[in-house]
């Protein structure tokens, strides 16, 4: 298989996100005291949108494709980082909002994390087939 800017950008995806996603499943509480204190400073938030933005922007103008399924999937990545990090920096108290709804509990970061890295090993099948 050749390697192409699609199959290397999936391969990091994957590998990524089943990284966080065994991190997640096996340390939940670690997880989530990480996430209580970003939440709670505003620096952090701000840079953490930054590079967010920076990383998307990356993704949009080097793989902005929309043939394949997972070549859309890539694409669609790269926005939503984007996005996310515009969140971060112009909407911090919506952000810790939406945390406390989506991960507030060490059941809820383990459910995150089985999705991590089922989405991980989807990727990287992807990325090698």
């Amino acid at each position: 298989m050749e390697v192409t800017n699609t199959t290397l950008i999936t391969a990091i995806v994957g590998l990524v996100w089943l990284g966080m996603g065994i991190a997640f499943v096996l340390n939940p509480k670690e997880i989530q005291n990480a996430m209580d204190k970003f939440f709670k400073d505003p620096s952090s938030m701000f840079v953490a949108g930054i590079f967010s933005m920076i990383l998307g922007s990356i993704l949009m103008v080097s793989h902005w494709k929309w043939g394949t399924s997972w070549e859309s999937l890539i694409s669609a990545v790269g926005i939503a980082s984007f996005i996310k990090g515009i969140a971060y920096v112009g909407f911090p108290s919506h952000m810790v909002k939406m945390k406390h709804h989506m991960i507030s509990t060490q059941g809820g970061i383990r459910g995150w994390g089985i999705l991590l890295v089922l989405l991980g090993l989807v990727f990287l099948y992807l990325s090698v087939f």
